[in-house]
């Protein structure tokens, strides 16, 4: 293909892991999508949060659900090598991370397959286990962050790997939902921060004491409070509630959203402050400035993709409350203080 753009009927592209992973894909769905503006764009997804994602994503046209971890028994595998081959596909883009599809995607016939024959993260590398069986093999190298690796599929359709932006839209009824969720806070044209003190992990997260010293800061800042996470992150949250100085210029929307409801919400912040999380990358996607720690993760590689001005990024050795709520209100720029 050499980057010269070319007539498909219908594609597959794959992003089948987390949250943020999927959030990082839309920049290349849309790449895709302008690049092919007459094929059908279907996506394969592992995860109930990704699939609301990629819901979110008017460049996708449909959604193919399958098993994330992936399955080991060989009649599983065999029903994912159908379920590809039923779809048809003149092409398949395999993302980073999902290495380990070419035998899948050579199984089920279709005829370009294009990823990555090696990828690091993490000071790990990961490898196709058939790289011969790709017809076009990528790399991404170390410390190369994951939306310009993942351009290259976008590039060899004809993609501009140059206008990498955003296209989420959580719908009428989700912003319906936000609002409401927001009104019964008191928090309809009040400035807020969204806090995320939970990842998806235990040892990526920043202590919740921390997060208590930084949502004080930001009230008395000029900021309302908003505490986000799932239902399983609940617990924490009210760690971080209990710990404030005052509780009461803080709400819990803990559990209480989806996806698409989280997004709209996301869009209606003046800053977002937390861990590299999902939401993180959610709020980067909405529009919302970013403060983030990166307590594991490699900022080169897993930094919002929004522009530098609109970010402040630290890492667990130069993070301190201080310094996290700072910068915060400094990204909301007009909140009052």
């Amino acid at each position: 293909m050499n980057g010269a753009k070319r007539a498909f009927g219908r594609v597959l592209l794959t992003r089948i892991q987390k949250l943020g992973d999927c959030v990082l894909f839309i920049p290349v769905a849309r790449a895709f999508r302008q690049a092919l503006p007459d094929a059908e764009i279907h996506i394969l997804a592992g995860t109930a949060v990704g699939e609301a994602v990629f819901q979110m994503c008017p460049s996708v046209d449909r959604i193919v659900r399958t098993q994330w971890p992936a399955p080991t028994g060989v009649r599983a595998k065999l029903r994912e090598v159908m379920k590809l081959r039923g779809g048809r596909y003149d092409a398949v883009f395999l993302s980073t991370q999902e290495t380990g599809m070419a035998l899948k995607a050579w199984l089920a016939g279709i005829p370009l397959r294009a990823g990555f024959g090696k990828v690091r993260h993490a000071g790990a590398e990961y490898r196709e286990r058939f790289p011969f069986l790709l017809t076009h093999v990528l790399e991404q190298g170390d410390g190369e962050h994951e939306v310009p690796v993942n351009l290259q599929l976008a590039a060899l359709a004809g993609g501009d790997t140059a206008a990498a932006e955003f296209e989420l839209r959580p719908g009428e009824t989700a912003s319906a939902q936000a609002a409401e969720l927001l009104r019964e806070e008191g928090l309809q044209g009040t400035p807020f921060a969204c806090v995320h003190p939970g990842a998806s992990s235990g040892d990526r997260t920043w202590d919740a004491e921390h997060f208590s010293d930084v949502c004080d800061r930001l009230v008395e800042g000029g900021l309302r409070v908003v505490l986000i996470g799932t239902g399983e992150e609940t617990q924490r949250v009210e760690t971080v509630l209990r710990a404030m100085k005052k509780p009461k210029a803080a709400a819990s929307l803990a559990g209480k959203t989806t996806v698409p409801v989280l997004a709209a919400i996301l869009s209606r912040c003046a800053v977002f402050a937390g861990n590299d999380s999902g939401p993180m990358h959610l709020a980067a996607a909405m529009g919302a400035p970013v403060a983030a720690v990166f307590v594991m993760g490699d900022p080169r590689v897993w930094a919002p993709w929004t522009p530098p001005p609109r970010r402040r990024l630290f890492t667990l050795e130069d993070a301190t409350p201080e310094e996290l709520a700072d910068a915060a209100l400094t990204l909301a720029g007009d909140a009052p203080r």
